[in-house]
């Protein structure tokens, strides 16, 4: 798996392996963990996240009665799925959920939806156009 799991750090209020689930649902929607990727060992992603195995074992199963990493029965090993009907869902469903966050933030600031829109597309003219990135 990639490092930037492995450096990720877990430090909200809710228990640990949901935190770390999040985080390689977020790598598998983002790409950073491919379809088909092989996973390494419990004891290697333990270790490099300094958490319990079980703790690991514990996120892995999760994940797996999700859909999001797949087991070979034969040797043990776990992938990530190379569903795309499945990894494109994830895309939305978080999508959808940093949009709520979004809106519930920028609404205590009192900005309305024609304001946020404006704001956002000027982000993304900006910051996300291809042929307007920084460089």
């Amino acid at each position: 798996m990639n490092e930037i799991m492995l450096r990720s750090k877990y430090t909200d209020e809710r228990p640990v392996y949901m935190q770390i689930i999040d985080n390689i649902k977020l790598y598998i929607a983002a790409g950073s963990f491919s379809p088909g990727e092989k996973i390494p060992s419990i004891r290697t992603l333990a270790k490099g996240v300094g958490v319990n195995p079980n703790t690991m074992q514990k996120s892995l199963c999760e994940l797996e009665s999700m859909g999001y990493i797949v087991s070979k029965k034969r040797n043990g090993s776990r992938y990530v799925t190379n569903n795309k009907s499945i990894i494109d869902t994830l895309k939305q469903e978080i999508a959808s959920t940093k949009c709520r966050e979004l809106i519930a933030s920028v609404h205590l600031l009192n900005v309305n939806e024609e304001q946020l829109i404006r704001i956002i597309h000027k982000f993304w003219q900006d910051d996300y156009q291809p042929d307007r990135r920084k460089i």
